[in-house]
């Protein structure tokens, strides 16, 4: 698995790192291009999805996506379908999954696929509030990627707080409705809640974190910063740093 490219607002790196990008074609080695053939296969999707929610996404603040461009068979990873939902639904990652998968035909030298594609990418996607688009052809490719752009420029933010304040790690069910019948709800199906053994200060440390190592701007943060000026000699001096951070004052 290689990261062709890291988190960038720079276009022209994306267009590289696309053009860049080889499909495995299972017997018949790499193929360049961002469509895969006939034969696919060899696929870690789970570690992928597991490792972009946890290694990339993970620390950054605002709305997460990762879109996945699969047949959904999934081969050799390391990680479970389960542990790699879970870190998605952790980090509070949306799915988008664009299947470009025929399994009408033969996989070659590689595994026969099991046919569990379409739950896989429906389990992801759904669960996470995204939602599984097919393409056939390279041209619906830039319909599906239109239809995510359309969606997460129309969504919207909800929050509330539980009346179970129970720490127990369990799964806790989401549902959203609307009174409007012709509306259709997309959200997550649920998220889970926090475990007994969570320390509140390593938490408070890793939310620290999310804050300092982020990509994104951040403005008006709430830090008082004083400095001291020491002169040792002539030639030397020591200037000394004091910040205060304020930690009521942090909306995460």
């Amino acid at each position: 698995m290689e990261l062709l490219q890291d988190l960038t607002s720079d276009v022209s790196r994306l267009e590289r790192a696309i053009d860049e990008t080889q499909i495995n074609t299972g017997g018949g080695g790499v193929m360049p291009g961002t469509f895969p053939g006939v034969s696919v296969g060899g696929t870690h999707l789970y570690d992928a999805v597991y490792l972009a929610a946890h290694d990339i996404l993970k620390n950054e603040i605002g709305g997460k996506v990762i879109i996945l461009l699969t047949d959904g068979e999934d081969q050799g990873s390391k990680e479970s379908l389960e542990q790699a939902l879970r870190m998605a639904q952790d980090t509070d990652v949306i799915i988008y999954s664009i299947e470009v998968a025929d399994r009408r035909f033969n996989y070659g030298m590689m595994p026969m696929p099991t046919g569990d594609g379409d739950s896989v990418l429906n389990r992801l996607s759904k669960d996470t509030g995204g939602t599984v688009i097919r393409a056939s052809r390279e041209k619906d490719l830039a319909d599906a990627y239109q239809e995510i752009a359309k969606e997460l420029r129309t969504q919207y933010l909800l929050g509330y707080t539980p009346t179970h304040t129970k720490r127990d790690g369990s799964f806790r069910k989401i549902q959203v409705k609307v009174k409007e019948r012709e509306y259709k709800v997309q959200a997550r199906r649920g998220y889970f809640a926090p475990s007994k053994s969570e320390d509140p200060a390593q938490r408070v440390k890793e939310e620290l974190q999310q804050v300092v190592f982020s990509h994104e701007e951040m403005n008006e943060l709430p830090v008082d910063v004083h400095t001291q000026f020491f002169k040792i000699s002539d030639s030397d001096a020591r200037l000394s740093v004091l910040t205060r951070l304020d930690l009521h004052l942090l909306h995460f």
